[in-house]
């Protein structure tokens, strides 16, 4: 299971054995890259309407024209559309996944948009243990994972509503973020931690 959130909706009342997997971080976002800082935000994943992720792109072509956001994935195409002649919106397209980490660091900080509803909220974000492992400042929405998140990891985070009401430059740029050593989240690590080949094995034999 993903974490004991997601196991204990299933309530299996029986002896089959279980292993509780968390998602972690490719090695590959630990190295020590030298690059230049060009942009000012960064969102790295899916931009799709359950995520509302459209009012983050409507907030800096309409509110944030000063500064500039990077978009790295896959866009639809409607999307991409409405925006592609928002000059302080950069879309990269869909990038081969080791280009991430060092595009991703050419900005100061980095946005996490999850909407606070089920089953987005109890959900590990993959995205959000990357950014950490960058170290690159993050803004992000409130919901129950990330909250549990930040208090496991004495992290801080800059937290926004879900309408961006709240996404003040200013507090932003003042604001004394925490970001948290994840260098136990890379995957191998995790590997070790709960024995996954050794428990795959008992299963076999």
């Amino acid at each position: 299971f993903l974490n004991d959130s997601i196991k204990n909706i299933y309530k299996f009342n029986d002896n089959v054995p279980y292993l509780i997997r968390d998602m972690g971080v490719d090695e590959i976002f630990f190295k020590d890259y030298n690059i230049v800082k060009k942009y000012d935000f960064v969102y790295v994943g899916s931009i799709a309407p359950e995520r509302k992720t459209s009012v983050l792109l409507r907030k800096f072509a309409q509110e944030l024209k000063n500064y500039t956001l990077l978009v790295i994935g896959k866009v639809p195409y409607e999307i991409y559309k409405n925006y592609r002649s928002v000059d302080n919106i950069i879309f990269t397209g869909k990038v081969d996944y080791k280009e991430v980490p060092q595009m991703a660091l050419q900005a100061k900080y980095a946005i996490n948009m999850v909407p606070d509803i089920y089953p987005f909220n109890i959900q590990t974000s993959t995205k959000l243990l990357e950014y950490c492992a960058l170290n690159l400042k993050v803004i992000t929405t409130s919901y129950k994972w990330v909250n549990e998140f930040e208090d496991r990891y004495n992290a801080r985070f800059f937290k926004v509503n879900e309408n961006l009401d709240n996404f003040d430059i200013k507090k932003i740029e003042f604001f004394d973020f925490k970001i948290p050593d994840v260098k136990e989240l890379e995957w191998n690590k995790i590997f070790d931690r709960i024995k996954l080949f050794e428990n795959i094995q008992g299963l076999l034999y």
